[in-house]
């Protein structure tokens, strides 16, 4: 089984000093919505998991984690 890691996001976020502001911006979403989000109370869109992977240069993998045993 494979589940999302909203936390993950949190982490590369605050690891390019990038605040939930400016990714709320880029996303057009407000920034109560995508602090919701990252804190896993709302759902992100695939589109937007997508385009913070392309922003950061990363592999959308990485907000993944794979649960053994289930």
């Amino acid at each position: 089984m494979i589940k999302f890691n909203s936390n993950k996001i949190k982490g590369l976020r605050n690891e390019h000093n990038d605040s939930q502001e400016r990714l709320a911006n880029i996303l057009n979403i407000s920034t109560t919505s995508y602090a919701q989000k990252e804190r896993g109370e709302r759902d992100f869109k695939v589109s937007e998991v997508t385009f913070i992977a392309n922003y950061y240069n990363v592999e959308i993998g990485i907000f993944f984690d794979k649960i053994v045993g289930k």
